[in-house]
């Protein structure tokens, strides 16, 4: 729904979206995220949106493996992030470890089913491994990276749900779309953090090799 509104308001919604153009004679959607691929979250009370198709950013996905201890791990990303700039970008990935390296398409998207999902670990330490689950990083304005599995890695009041996978037959950029609910912390190697209320992303998801 569209709806007309003051300059003051207008000028309040760009400030707080960061848009790089907005003009108060037009009409202003409301509903920014309706129908699109997205990530928006409350990030320490600020709300921040990073929408496909504004200001260059792109929802991505990709694939790679890792060996481990366990023998390999299949890593699922997404990403929502302008063209070859890192900074204000995040991206979760959906970590399962198997014996083999060798990646297969319905393994793949068994990876990404409704439902609760534990936090896992893709910083490791000598006393402490990679671990099956999800992983969300934020890369600030200042290049900063944040990451659930930083410092303590703490997520016990934190949670992951994905709650809509469909197949991509918009393009071929992807197998499948994915929609997930969350609240987590992150940290940075410091151990300072960010809490992430309210976090809701829309986004292209599982690449086979």
């Amino acid at each position: 729904m569209k709806t007309k509104l003051l300059t003051a308001t207008v000028f309040a919604l760009c400030s707080m979206f960061a848009f790089s153009s907005c003009d108060s004679e037009d009409d202003v959607d409301l509903v920014l995220t309706d129908g699109r691929l997205y990530f928006e979250a409350e990030m320490n009370g600020k709300m921040l949106l990073l929408p496909e198709g504004k200001d260059g950013y792109v929802s991505k996905a990709f694939v790679q493996t890792e060996a481990t201890t366990a023998g390999c791990a299949e890593i699922q990303q997404v990403q929502l992030a302008r063209n070859n700039e890192v900074r204000k970008s995040i991206q979760i990935a959906f970590i399962e470890q198997r014996t083999s390296c060798k990646t297969n398409c319905d393994k793949s998207k068994a990876m990404l089913h409704t439902g609760n999902y534990s936090f896992g670990r893709l910083k490791t330490y000598a006393d402490v491994p990679m671990a099956d689950g999800v992983v969300i990083r934020y890369t600030d304005i200042d290049g900063k990276v944040w990451s659930t599995d930083y410092g303590t890695a703490d997520q016990n009041n934190s949670s992951f749900m994905v709650t809509d996978v469909n197949v991509n037959t918009a393009d071929k950029k992807s197998l499948m779309l994915v929609t997930a609910e969350f609240n987590c912390t992150l940290y940075d190697e410091a151990g300072s953090q960010i809490q992430i209320t309210n976090g809701k992303v829309v986004s292209r998801s599982i690449v086979c090799e």
